[in-house]
Formats: C-alpha cells, structure tokens, sequence
C-alpha cells in the first residue's frame, strides 16, 4: 500500500459503531481493499488486533478510540503516516523516532543539556514530517517489556512518558567510554534483535577508518599515517616528514593533538589545550619521546603526515561536509563549510577558537592567494565518493556523517577525519535561522526509509 498521511485523533468509544475502536476514510478503505473485520493496529513495538469500520468525511483523518490508544501507548493526536500490509492484514502507523542519549537532568533549564536545542528541532521536525520524536535514555528502556520511559513534547513542554519502542533509533550518545561499555553493548544488541533500528552506533576511530579506505579507491585521498605502538614508528615518520601529527585515536574537537616539527637543530611540539597551545623545544628525538609519553598516558594513538594546508591570516583553513541519507538510502550533501583556525594555530575545530564561513565565499576569498582550488562542487563530490566506500564497509547503519577535508597549497584535496557524531550545537553549522535547520528536517528522510514510511 502506497503511504497516507492521517491527522490521527483519539476520541471517546460514544464516538465509534459499538464494537469498533479505529475508524479509517471510506475512500482510503476502498482504494486498498481492506476486508471488514478485525485488524492489526501497529505502532512502533505495539501490536493489538481492533475492530474497524470507515467514516465517510475527511480522507485525511484517522479515529482511534481510548482503549485502542491506550494499548497502543499512543501519546495523543499527531499527524502521522500509515501504510496498510495486505499480507498481514495490518495497519502500520509511524514512522516513530528515538534519540538516544547520555542522559536526562529534570532539575535543569536545559532538560538534554547540550542537546536542548536540538531536540527541541527535532520535535518540531516530526511533526512538519508526519513523524512521531521522542528523547531516550539506556537506563529507561524496559527490558522485555517492548516500551522505554521517553520524554515527548506536548503542548509546547516535554513530558515523562511511556512509549513504545520506536522504528529506529538515532545514536547520539556523547561519551565514548559509556558506549563501548559491555552493558551498553548488550542493550543495544537487545534492541536490534527486537526489531529496532539503529543508526550511527557508535563511535568511528581513526585508525579504523583509515584501514579501511586505505583498502578503496580513495586511498589517493590520505595522508600516510600509522598507528603509533613504539618510539621507531614515529622516528621513521619523523625522518620522512618534517612536520607529524599525533592524532588520539578516540579523540574529536581537535583535542589532545601533538604536532612534532623537525628542525636542523631539534624537534618543537606543540600540543592543543583549551585555550589554544603550548610549545616545548627538544634537542634529541629520545627526549622528545620520554617527554610525549608521559603526556599520551596510554591512549592509542595515531601518526600523521603534515600536510601543507591552505591558511588565511596565519590560521589553517580547512572544510567540514555534512552528509545525511536521503529517502532512498542515499548519501546527500546537506551543507558544506569552511572552518578558519584562529592565527598562528594548527587546528581549525570551533573548540579550539576557530569561525566559520560558506565554503564558496572562503574558496573565492583565497582564489587569488591559491589558483589552483577546487571547486565547493569538487569537495562535495569526493565528501560523498568517501562517505560511500567507507559505508560499506562498516558494520552497523550510518545515516549521517561529519566528513572533514583539507586542501594543500596546490588544490590537492585531503581527508582529514570522518566523525559519526557531528556536533548538533546551534552555533557549528551554517544553516537558514530558520528552525527546524534542514539539517535536522533532513533526518527524517532517513528514518522513513529504515522504517519502511519512504
């Protein structure tokens, strides 16, 4: 059955033939042939057989009764979508949508911290979409009981609600640790095998990401870098290069990289701290190492090639694509920007002080400094080539991604890091002031897709 989008309203059983607790549009009956009788209403986890008859005013209104709602856990009235299975006899309504987070704080202004605002728009985004958002913690979800204790936005506030599971479940748990935690692990593989799908699992690392596409057609695309295990692995990559990064595995933000230069005289490191950097100057390699070791306190790291970047005003320049899955499964470009590292520093991340502009007036800026540019078209076209072979070769869904590139002085295009969690901070993308921004709007696509609203 194609999708219909119903205004679905709850009413009282004095509303309904005796007997019958979901009334559907007449016409729409008709059109899909649905035998008179029981049906399977679901939504979400929930599955309950009702009686049905039709009504013959709007095509686009849906009546379920109290008691149906109530089995169902349907919240109250919403626009929504619906799709009939004559196989199964079922009437399907959703698509739901669970964002998963770290945690809640009741007692707080800001109920999602960080995420305030941004569950904010996603609600609002559901209900421009015909679906239903509400916001999840692991620590709420009722094992074996098909429901989650869930915050929904009603009348303008959010409410403490029991809910179904949802069709698909978007990822966004902000701490690394917690997330490969073997109970976290367990919960989401219990969820997965409950039907629930769930996109952005987790966290990507560097390293793996890097072995992976180093395996695709896009290794033209990366610097060289190795995995650092032992103090000969970096002196090679410091002989070959004279200036290395050392990226944390784990690490996002820009925070906790080292740069190593090599000079005629000795190394200089400068390492990213909150508030910009500091330098130290060494004179032999052994007391550069003895030195960052105490500093790396056993988190993996990775070694990196410098790359001459394009910079502007002393501060490196390089462009942040966000992709996200359209109704097709497809990678799309959303937005494309450019990120401006404050002077004389070596990372542009806005934690670490830099600004952002549209990549286009940035390209133009630097068209007459740098000829060879490429074009914003030639960015977004290798964001989506790298979002695509490292899609299929990750384990897990992905319907969105943080794609960063650099661009050398002579118009060459590098990866610098994939982030499966870009931020959702207000002030991060480029976006219309408009609310909800596409790139939440955008979200939606995806989900009708895993769900099978498309």
């Amino acid at each position: 059955m194609e999708i219909n989008t119903f205004q679905i309203q709850i009413e009282n059983a004095f509303f309904f033939p005796t007997g019958v607790e979901i009334l559907i549009p007449r016409a729409v009956a008709h059109e899909h042939h649905i035998p008179n009788g029981m049906i399977t209403v679901c939504f979400g986890s929930k599955r309950t057989p009702a009686l049905w008859d039709s009504h013959p005013s709007s095509r686009s209104t849906l009546y379920i009764s109290h008691t149906l709602a109530k089995r169902l856990m349907f919240p109250f009235g919403a626009t929504l979508h619906a799709r009939y299975s004559s196989a199964n006899h079922e009437l399907l309504l959703g698509p739901i949508l669970g964002i998963l987070i770290s945690n809640v704080n009741p007692l707080s202004e800001e109920l999602f911290g960080l995420y305030t605002s941004f569950c904010d728009e996603a609600s609002e985004a559901a209900q421009q979409t015909g679906c239903l958002c509400y916001i999840m913690t692991l620590d709420h979800i009722e094992k074996g009981e098909g429901y989650a204790k869930g915050w929904i936005k009603k009348n303008g506030d959010w409410v403490e609600s029991l809910l179904p599971l949802p069709h698909v479940i978007y990822n966004r748990l902000s701490n690394r640790l917690k997330e490969r935690k073997g109970s976290t692990l367990q919960q989401i593989n219990a969820l997965k095998e409950s039907g629930v799908a769930i996109f952005n699992e987790h966290f990507l690392n560097k390293w793996d990401v890097y072995q992976k596409l180093l395996q695709s057609d896009l290794s033209y695309y990366l610097p060289s870098t190795l995995l650092f295990k032992r103090p000969t692995v970096l002196k090679n990559m410091v002989s070959n290069f004279s200036t290395v990064f050392l990226k944390p595995v784990h690490g996002s933000e820009g925070k906790g990289i080292f740069r190593i230069r090599r000079t005629s005289t000795g190394y200089y490191v400068d390492h990213t701290k909150e508030n910009g950097f500091d330098t130290l100057y060494y004179t032999t390699f052994t007391d550069m190492v003895k030195s960052l070791i105490t500093k790396l306190k056993k988190k993996a790291y990775v070694i990196q090639q410098g790359i001459p970047f394009i910079h502007w005003n002393g501060g490196p320049i390089d462009f942040r694509a966000l992709l996200q899955k359209d109704r097709m499964g497809k990678w799309r470009i959303v937005s494309l920007i450019g990120r401006m590292g404050s002077p004389h520093t070596f990372v542009s991340n806005l934690a670490q002080g830099g600004s952002l502009d549209g990549a286009t007036n940035i390209l133009k800026m630097l068209k007459p400094t740098y000829p060879n540019l490429p074009a914003s078209s030639q960015l977004k076209k290798t964001a989506i080539e790298i979002a695509t072979a490292l899609d299929e070769q990750l384990d897990g869904l992905y319907g969105e991604l943080g794609i960063d590139l650099g661009v050398d002085i002579t118009g060459r295009i590098w990866l610098i890091e994939v982030n499966s969690k870009p931020s959702k901070k207000n002030d991060v993308v480029l976006e219309s002031a408009k609310r909800p921004r596409p790139s939440v709007l955008h979200l939606f696509d995806y989900v009708k897709f895993l769900s099978g609203f498309n």
